[in-house]
């Protein structure tokens, strides 16, 4: 179904007008401690009509983002785990990425003539989202704001030159800001005192129905091309979605394109592929993707400054891991939208460059905007 016939049939309403309004404002909990003592703190973010979203100074972990249903009763929309042992049990749940978001092939990247090795997060030379000691387990300085357009919280962390095989002292902000059109952004910015690469997102795992399959969510991408892959990895080709199960430029349920017979679909157990979104001008904020689920009326558009969007269906859930009431987790219990720079992009120079030098400032910027549809006679 067109997403304008669903606007118009539907009406959509602002996430929570019906509820007593509070002040855009942010508590600070304890959160408990990580396996090495250190205490873990929780942002609270509430703006004026009751959405909350909860990130941790561990891996700026989002553990919660709250929104009433088509019936008014109040969601998570994100998958919880317990506690910090069980966040620091699952690398990237829920976390943010870096610092180079999904895979780079090759055992490694060359840079200015030098060749850099990476640590395997596999048997077969690929590094995923900066390795095993990415940016997940690290503890980040959160320093909270709040004013009359948005409240939020400033997350920042020094990685160490040679850190996980990179070059180079990288100075890392991510802000977390929640404002009064339930709109959660998150802004990066980095410097680097050598020459480097660079490649953020954040690895929420989502469920609009706080629980249950994903698979009949409905998802629109805006992207005419993706980026296919091999053994996990991208190929370097740019494939047009026209006529592939990748063509999700109208809303369409998640289960079609899993239960297509494709190559692409096979090589990810599912999808698990970058996105290249059709931006009119480099670097401008564009809407990237809207997810919607017709059973809890929760809608969520993602717009980013970034060139891809990576979505991946929750392919390698088996039940082992288990959500905060000790439900298993099960596969396509959760999906992630992950705006980012394509992946291994040192080993394609038709890619954008992720190449960031001294005295340059990456900068990129994503919003998420909530909304219910609380008319669902369509």
């Amino acid at each position: 179904m067109k997403t304008d016939i669903i606007l118009k049939m539907c009406g959509l309403l602002m996430l929570g007008l019906s509820l007593e309004a509070e002040a855009l404002t942010v508590k600070t909990n304890d959160y408990g401690t990580t396996h090495d003592g250190i205490k873990v703190h929780q942002y609270v973010l509430t703006n004026d009509h009751g959405m909350t979203v909860k990130v941790l100074d561990y891996g700026g972990t989002i553990t919660d983002i709250s929104v009433p249903d088509k019936k008014g009763v109040m969601t998570n929309i994100m998958l919880e785990l317990p506690d910090v042992a069980a966040y620091e049990a699952r690398p990237n749940f829920s976390t943010l990425v870096g610092r180079f978001a999904n895979r780079i092939g090759d055992g490694g990247f060359t840079l200015d003539g030098k060749f850099y090795p990476l640590p395997s997060t596999s048997n077969n030379n690929i590094t995923l989202h900066g390795g095993p000691e990415g940016f997940f387990k690290k503890m980040w300085q959160g320093a909270s704001f709040s004013n009359k357009d948005e409240c939020g919280v400033r997350m920042s962390y020094v990685s160490p030159d040679g850190e996980s095989g990179f070059p180079g002292e990288l100075n890392t902000t991510a802000t977390f800001s929640l404002n009064n059109k339930n709109e959660l952004m998150i802004q990066y910015q980095a410097t680097t005192s050598k020459p480097t690469i660079v490649n953020f997102t954040h690895h929420m795992f989502i469920n609009l129905n706080g629980w249950g399959s994903i698979a009949d969510h409905l998802i629109r991408i805006n992207a005419s091309h993706y980026l296919p892959i091999s053994e996990k990895v991208v190929t370097g080709e740019i494939a047009a979605v026209e006529g592939t199960p990748f063509d999700l430029r109208q809303l369409t349920p998640i289960s079609k394109g899993l239960n297509t017979k494709d190559s692409q679909i096979d090589a990810g157990l599912g999808f698990d592929h970058n996105f290249v979104i059709d931006q009119k001008q480099t670097g401008a904020l564009t809407e990237a993707t809207q997810l919607y689920s017709k059973d809890s009326g929760i809608q969520m558009t993602i717009l980013t400054t970034e060139p891809g969007i990576q979505f991946y269906t929750g392919n390698f859930f088996n039940g082992k891991v288990k959500d905060k009431s000790g439900r298993p987790i099960e596969k396509r219990f959760a999906l992630a939208l992950e705006p980012q720079h394509y992946p291994d992009s040192p080993h394609h120079d038709n890619f954008p460059s992720t190449v960031l030098r001294p005295g340059e400032v990456f900068k990129s910027r994503t919003i998420y905007r909530l909304e219910t549809v609380r008319d669902t006679k369509h």
